[in-house]
Parts: structure tokens; C-alpha cells; sequence
């Protein structure tokens, strides 16, 4: 698996374990999607002002990644899985591990994953 600038977190739906993922691509597409920076969505997400239709654009496309990484199912994801998805775990789980998997991209530098092992916090070979 790559390693690098990547954040991934897992959702539990109906017993499984679905991944999401988000890449500095993934992140930009964001961007686009949404018309606001990624720092303008954190920002809202730390004054506690993120908003539930961000919230599910972001899900959409951690989903999207996540599935084109991994190779796993052949559809896309719709929106209205994504909100199949927020009422069955609700805004607050959902937007934690979507967060979490932001921040892990915008926080990852070469120095940190050296000193960490890599990305995937395997320890240094010797």
C-alpha cells in the first residue's frame, strides 16, 4: 500500500468495515466540489459550524477514494448512499473519522514519517 499524505479512517456499517480515504487529489477535488479551502472547512469544523451537506460531499469523496484505492466495489458511490449513510451512523460519527482523515493529510511531513517508521507506523528497519 502507499504510504505518503494520506488519511484513512473506517466506518461501521450494518457489521462492516467500509474504509474512507483522502489523498492531497482527493482533498482538492474537495475544493472544487465544495467552492472552500480545506482550511476554510477545518476552520468551520473547529467553531463547531461545519455543515451537514459538507459533511456528506466529504463522505462522498473519502468513499470514492477509498474504493478506487482499494479495488473493491465496482459502483460509485451516490449521494444518496452518502445519506443513507449519515442517517444511519449520524453528523457527529461521521464528521470525527471524515476530520480525522483530513488532518492526517495536512499534518503528514517526511520527518514525521521517518521518525514514526512510515505513514502506516511501521518501525524503522535496521
Amino acid at each position: 500500500m502507499a504510504t505518503g499524505a494520506r488519511g484513512e479512517g473506517f466506518l461501521t456499517i450494518d457489521g462492516e468495515q467500509v474504509p474512507i480515504l483522502f489523498t492531497l487529489r482527493a482533498l482538492a477535488e474537495a475544493e472544487g466540489v465544495l467552492n472552500k479551502s480545506v482550511t476554510e472547512l477545518l476552520r468551520g469544523a473547529m467553531e463547531r459550524n461545519l455543515g451537514i451537506g459538507d459533511t456528506a460531499q466529504l463522505l462522498r469523496i473519502g468513499l470514492e477514494h477509498a474504493r478506487q484505492d482499494r479495488g473493491g466495489r465496482y459502483n460509485s458511490y451516490t449521494m444518496r448512499e452518502v445519506w443513507q449513510i449519515l442517517d444511519q451512523l449520524g453528523f457527529a460519527a461521521v464528521a470525527i473519522v471524515v476530520l480525522e482523515a483530513i488532518s492526517a493529510v495536512l499534518s503528514f511531513s517526511t520527518e514525521k514519517a521517518e521518525d514514526e517508521g512510515d505513514a502506516d507506523h511501521n518501525p524503522p528497519v535496521e
